[in-house]
């Protein structure tokens, strides 16, 4: 029936000359069917219009049966016509209204309008659209207005809207919504001038981190522009110490990080990567305590002897009692489990705290004196399950260990033997030609920004370099220009001259060498 009723391919010649035909009706989602049937007809009945207003209602007919799709036509063959109503365009789309928009419960209708809040991504205007879709079907006839004012109040996703709204005297539907609009359109230029601020904050951070950066290369006071600008900050977050002072009053300065074991910052703020203590106690300076804060580097369980360890054993009241030997140690620490077999061994207070490597703080119970050979250790007692370790004081005055200050090593024999090879830079005997790939196009690196206070020692060193023939200057066009990487060595001050050579490394050709067997 549909092949005879479309006629092969003219249809869609004819529909398809100057007009963009209509979309296939959707007939998924039952829930919003009538919606969508209400659009589609609408764009339909515009394309019969223009397109197709001089054919005759037959033909027209047709056209819809063509455009509304597949599932259209499997709902068309379900009805049921009288004489020559197939024909009739006017029965052809109730049929099919019938079909989508069944009889209307205005109650289901005025519950969904009632209950319809303003999403949170939803701007006022789509909010709006969609309140006055609803309130199409709802028969609100001279009420729709106010009823869609109450709804706006009601439903707005913004409490300090709500608030203003409910002020308001006179109230209508485009005063609200004016309302509304206005309140979004600053909520979006708040937005807009935030994140520029943030951006130009950002900007300022980065600047101050290039600023640092560069001080560390200058050895010379400050210009006068970074004068005036730290005059202008009484104060300022530091990132040694971590607290907020005036500039060069640092509580951190001279103070010696027990990481790093460099001054002028605190551990917790340490930027070095590792630590150059892995034993030992060191003094720990902290401005939580009143009392003295020691640094225990290695804490071992009474279980784990490792082999590279060193112990002893002594006779503590006829009871022997291993001890390790840490060198690195400035206290010796009895576990408090060994301390409670002791008689007659008086524990005092004390108020020094340890920290162990890993950052945990031992619990300290008190300090106790011990009679080891004939010499009496002061010992810290500490609630852990802990091997007793004796420091590097104890260790040495009990003739443990002995300190060897120098060790005498002859070292001008090998530079007698070889002169040539201490003295001077040397050089390879034959020039050295490095092979480029001829297919890597060349690369010309811009010069690098030299700090100021290395400019005239680069000048000197470059100069020291040519005399030595280390280098030769170039005058004449090259293919090739590395960047100059220049760092200062931080015990000598002298400076360290190379080239970053990234690109070309990737244009030279590998030598294979083959080892003979």
């Amino acid at each position: 029936m549909l092949s005879l009723l479309f006629g092969g391919e003219k249809i869609k010649e004819r529909m398809d000359g100057h007009f963009k035909q209509p979309p296939e009706m959707d007939f998924s989602h039952e829930d919003n069917l009538s919606e969508k049937w209400k659009r589609w007809k609408q764009t339909m009945n515009l394309y019969l219009e223009v397109a197709m207003g001089e054919k005759t209602e037959k033909e027209q007919c047709r056209a819809v049966l063509y455009v509304i799709g597949l599932e259209g036509r499997e709902i068309y063959n379900t009805f049921n016509f009288g004489e020559n109503e197939a024909d009739k365009l006017e029965v052809l789309l109730k049929k099919f209204e019938d079909y989508c928009i069944p009889k209307k419960n205005v109650t289901v209708i005025r519950h969904r309008f009632n209950t319809r809040v303003q999403n949170p991504s939803e701007s006022i205007d789509q909010y709006l659209t969609d309140l006055k879709l609803i309130a199409k079907n709802c028969e609100f006839e001279h009420l729709k207005d106010g009823l869609i004012r109450d709804r706006i109040v009601c439903g707005t996703n913004s409490s300090r809207v709500k608030e203003r709204l409910l002020r308001e005297d006179g109230l209508t539907l485009d005063k609200a919504v004016g309302i509304c609009r206005a309140d979004e359109e600053s909520r979006k230029q708040m937005k807009t001038l935030n994140e520029e601020e943030q951006v130009h904050a950002l900007r300022r951070k980065t600047q101050n981190q290039r600023t640092n950066r560069n001080e560390g290369y200058a050895k010379k006071g400050p210009s006068r522009r970074d004068h005036e600008k730290r005059e202008s900050n009484s104060s300022f977050s530091c990132g040694k110490c971590g607290t907020t002072h005036e500039r060069r009053n640092c509580p951190a300065y001279g103070k010696k990080c027990h990481k790093c074991k460099k001054p002028n910052h605190y551990q917790k703020f340490c930027k070095s990567k590792f630590s150059k203590s892995v034993h030992g106690l060191d003094e720990y300076s902290s401005c939580e305590s009143d009392g003295e804060n020691y640094f225990v580097g290695a804490v071992n369980r009474k279980t784990e002897f490792k082999e590279n360890a060193c112990f002893t054993s002594f006779k503590l009241q006829g009871k022997t009692v291993q001890f390790k030997i840490d060198t690195g140690a400035q206290v010796n620490i009895l576990p408090l489990s060994i301390y409670k077999k002791l008689s007659n061994v008086k524990l005092s207070k004390t108020s020094t705290s340890l920290t162990s490597y890993s950052g945990d703080k031992l619990k300290v119970v008190g300090k106790c004196s011990l009679h080891l050979k004939g010499k009496n250790c002061e010992f810290f007692v500490t609630d852990t399950n802990q091997s007793p370790l004796l420091g590097f004081k104890a260790s040495h005055e009990l003739g443990l260990i002995h300190v060897i200050m120098t060790v005498q090593t002859d070292v001008d024999d090998p530079v007698k033997s070889f002169p040539k090879v201490f003295t001077g830079l040397g050089c390879l005997e034959k020039p050295y030609h490095i092979k480029i790939d001829s297919s890597v196009n060349p690369v010309i690196n811009p010069p690098r920004k030299i700090p100021a206070a290395l400019r005239e020692k680069l000048k000197g060193t470059l100069k020291e370099m040519e005399d030595k023939e280390v280098i030769r200057k170039v005058d004449e066009p090259t293919d090739w220009v590395n960047s100059l990487v220049v760092v200062e060595k931080p015990k000598t001050g002298k400076l360290r001259i190379c080239l970053d050579p990234r690109n070309l490394n990737k244009a030279i050709k590998k030598n294979i060498l083959r080892y003979q067997q």
